[in-house]
């Protein structure tokens, strides 16, 4: 196997292992869901952020390898034969598909904890005597959540335009 084939094969194994993070994701917030519905504490419907926030963050990291590991084939290893990075970059730069692909990952879990928050903030209600603490702490809770999530999603252009410029500095410089 060649080193193109093994580093393709690589970052498809990346893929994978992200595709089992989603699932780990959506996993939890039913699984939790389940456990603590009948609950009338309204923090336990946050719980499963403590979980989706840490495994979209090592998710996030695995799409900065994806990059890391692309524009090193598009640098040394592409050309004659192989061209599939260096088209594939050229599509989403040229094609403006960044944006699509980082928000069509990250909207679902921008769903799910403001439906963490929903749910929490109506059984501080639920409790008729409504404290507003609580509903405050949930809220900055849930928007610190959405604010970590945004931060940290990764532009795959800027990503891969970083990783092109760093391969290209070393292969400039053999």
């Amino acid at each position: 196997m060649s080193e193109y084939e093994m580093l393709r094969e690589e970052i498809m194994q990346k893929y994978r292992i992200i595709a089992g993070y989603n699932t780990a994701i959506f996993t939890s917030y039913a699984a939790i869901f389940a456990f603590v519905w009948n609950t009338d504490n309204p923090f336990a419907f946050l719980l499963p952020l403590a979980v989706v926030v840490p495994l979209f963050l090592i998710s996030e990291q695995e799409h900065y390898l994806i990059c890391n590991i692309a524009a090193y084939l598009y640098v040394f290893k592409e050309g004659n034969d192989y061209n599939w990075e260096r088209l594939n970059y050229y599509n989403i730069k040229i094609g403006n598909k960044k944006e699509i692909r980082s928000w069509r990952r990250v909207i679902p879990h921008y769903v799910l904890i403001i439906i963490c928050g929903i749910i929490s903030i109506s059984r501080v209600y639920d409790n008729h005597s409504i404290n507003y603490f609580k509903m405050i702490l949930i809220i900055l809770i849930c928007v610190i959540c959405l604010i970590v999530l945004s931060v940290n999603t990764v532009d795959y252009t800027k990503a891969y335009s970083h990783y092109l410029k760093k391969w290209n500095n070393i292969k400039n410089k053999n």
